[in-house]
């Protein structure tokens, strides 16, 4: 993105350069230090008694772009045009391609390869799989070095990338489950019961989803628990499972009713 001009209405990290009263030049980090200016008018929507009590030289910020002019090299950045949630998750992002940046930048060290020749025969191709370089180090530790082998990387680098992945990188986990209620009444019921479950948990598992598993709480009740690395994900395929769990049942011939979820 460095040779790129930002679009109009873009929320992105500066690092503010210099204050004047009447506002301050910004460099935009994912712009290749372009120079943005911030306007006394736009760092707050009330009144400013004076702009060093918003902003810093060397302090990082979130503004948004609100013009640009290539042609006279001009971008107008807002700060008080930010809300509160594009501030949170454009620092989150930036933290993260920040982070993922420095572990590379370890890793090629530790391979005894210079790090701007590697993102230069590498680094699209990195960002196409895995979208950012901390992905590259999360697909280590949750998929295994094969995670990596489209890249075609010089060995060395893909082992240091490997332990410093196992020593850095910890993939958070989520764990949702539900509580159903199956009956059979008939003679036969505890093998329809089994293969009731059979088909549910057979379903296959969405990248993302690690584990799931099934057992009794005292019958006819059942808990179902799904582990995965978003709760929006593993709670969608919960109830995926639940509805199938249903399905089979009452083809069987049982009755079914989820109880809880959580």
């Amino acid at each position: 993105m460095s040779g790129e001009w930002p679009e109009v209405g873009v929320v992105t990290v500066g690092t503010v350069k210099n204050v004047y009263d009447y506002g301050a030049y910004v460099a935009l980090d994912d712009y290749g230090g372009k120079i943005g200016f911030l306007h006394v008018s736009e760092v707050s929507t009330t009144w400013v008694r004076s702009i060093r009590d918003y902003v810093e030289e060397g302090r990082k910020v979130v503004v948004k772009v609100i013009r640009v002019d290539p042609e006279k090299a001009h971008i107008d950045l807002s700060l008080r045009r930010v809300t509160e949630s594009e501030r949170r998750e454009t620092l989150k992002f930036w933290k993260r391609r920040r982070s993922g940046s420095m572990l590379l930048a370890k890793a090629c060290r530790e391979a005894g390869l210079n790090y701007e020749d590697v993102v230069a025969k590498y680094g699209e191709a990195i960002r196409e799989e895995f979208d950012d370089f901390y992905g590259l180090f999360e697909a280590i530790v949750s998929k295994g070095v094969e995670a990596l082998s489209r890249l075609n990387l010089p060995e060395n680098l893909v082992k240091a990338i490997e332990r410093i992945a196992k020593e850095k990188i910890y993939i958070k986990k989520v764990e949702v489950s539900g509580v159903c209620e199956v009956y059979f009444y008939d003679s036969d019921g505890v093998e329809k019961l089994k293969k009731a479950f059979d088909y549910a948990l057979k379903l296959k598992k969405p990248e993302g989803i690690e584990n799931v598993k099934a057992y009794t709480i005292g019958a006819p009740r059942y808990r179902i628990e799904v582990i995965g690395s978003e709760y929006s994900l593993a709670a969608k395929f919960l109830r995926k499972i639940v509805d199938r769990l249903r399905s089979a049942t009452e083809k069987l011939g049982g009755s079914f009713k989820y109880i809880e979820e959580k």
